[in-house]
């Protein structure tokens, strides 16, 4: 039977930490500069996946009004 003390012993290094995360972000295609620039690494602590909300347009049907999905809106992506 299997116990934490084995479980832990077979962590290298202690496992993953909050400070251990590597964010690679690529750039698009215009926002190169003579191709030095191809992608964005950086080291992460914490974030969190951003909110996203998607709007209502009411229309009108056969004399009723129905709602339809209008524009998506995403909040912004903060990271530590």
């Amino acid at each position: 039977m299997a116990n934490i003390n084995d479980f832990k012993a077979k962590l290298a290094g202690g496992g993953a930490r909050a400070n251990q995360f590597k964010v690679t972000m690529p750039f698009p295609g215009y926002a190169q500069l003579g191709g030095e620039i191809e992608e964005l690494a950086f080291l992460a602590k914490a974030t969190s996946i951003p909110a996203m909300s998607i709007g209502t347009i009411p229309v009108n049907f056969r004399g009723r009004p129905i709602k339809i999905a209008g524009d998506r809106t995403i909040a912004s992506w903060s990271v530590t």
